[in-house]
């Protein structure tokens, strides 16, 4: 299939990162609106300065089982992105007990340090999305 760059020009890509140790940070890319889908793409790069970066490689992260949701296990956790004005917060069961992340606004992107042996996305009344 052939495409026009003008059948591109109203995607909307988004960028948001989250760095987690050290020198390394991953950056979550976000393309489509209201009238596509949504597709997340998960970037590595190392921070080499203030506002310097270097890129690393890219990831295919897991699609939640709830629309506009993705997670990526990376180094050594998990790396969540929300994106669904519906999900309030995101309760995870870890090694260390259960976790319960607010979603303070969408896009919200946040990381839990190790591998969860489960987690559920939450409405505002505390039921599991869909």
């Amino acid at each position: 299939m052939n495409k026009k760059l003008s059948d591109f020009l109203f995607l909307n890509i988004y960028f948001f990162f989250r760095n987690v140790a050290d020198n390394k940070a991953l950056t979550w890319f976000i393309s489509g609106n209201e009238y596509q889908a949504h597709y997340y793409l998960p970037m590595e790069v190392e921070v080499k300065g203030d506002d310097k970066y270097s890129f690393v490689r890219t990831y295919k992260p897991m699609n939640g089982e709830t629309d506009n949701i993705a997670i990526l296990n990376w180094n050594g956790g998990y790396s969540f992105i929300v994106n669904n004005s519906d999900c309030a917060s995101v309760k995870i069961t870890g090694e260390n007990g259960i976790y319960e992340e607010k979603v303070k606004e969408v896009p919200y992107v946040f990381y839990y340090p190790s591998i969860p042996s489960q987690y559920v996305f939450l409405d505002s009344d505390g039921n599991e999305l869909s």
